[in-house]
């Protein structure tokens, strides 16, 4: 540390920086900070610069929360479309949507025995599958579609049989 008084001083560091300010004026103020024109005149230039500069980006945050807003409201539009399309669909056949249910719950159960017989072939076979394209690609043709075809039906059975606010159902249960 050093005893100039222009120099900074360097806190320890073990000692918090925050813990103490000093606030006590020393001595008189400097002359001309006291009546200088030109000193006042500089800082208010200062002032107006950085008020115009928040205006500006006040202005540029307001331009940006209106482009959110109207890409949130571009993008929701199809949503609230099909969710509506889904709610009268569900409207008009809500003993179907019951069956979806179901027959996702059951399609489900069938999916993960599924993914199970395949675990267990990879894990058997693995060293074979690994070293021989054929090997692999029987592989694939046995279990790929299938799977894809399971994902599809369980992913659209899932849509349809989803629970929409609103929807009553016809022996007086409320979805």
């Amino acid at each position: 540390m050093s005893d100039s008084p222009n120099e900074p001083v360097i806190p320890d560091q073990n000692q918090n920086v925050y813990s103490q300010i000093d606030v006590t004026q020393i001595g008189a103020p400097a002359a001309p900070l006291l009546g200088s024109t030109e000193f006042e005149t500089n800082i208010l230039q200062a002032l107006f610069q950085m008020t115009e500069l928040q205006r500006r980006q006040n202005q540029l945050l307001e331009a940006l929360v209106e482009r959110m807003t109207i890409l949130v409201n571009q993008n929701a539009a199809p949503n609230q479309q099909k969710a509506a399309e889904l709610q009268k669909w569900q409207t008009d056949n809500p003993f179907l949507t019951d069956d979806c249910r179901d027959a996702m719950e059951a399609l489900t159960k069938i999916h993960t025995n599924y993914i199970q017989e395949f675990a267990n072939e990879l894990t058997t076979r693995k060293e074979e599958i690994l070293d021989s394209e054929y090997s692999f690609n029987d592989f694939i043709d046995k279990f790929g579609p299938r799977m894809m075809q399971l994902n599809g039906l369980i992913q659209f059975l899932s849509y349809l049989s989803a629970q929409i606010k609103g929807v009553k159902h016809p022996m007086g249960k409320s979805n």
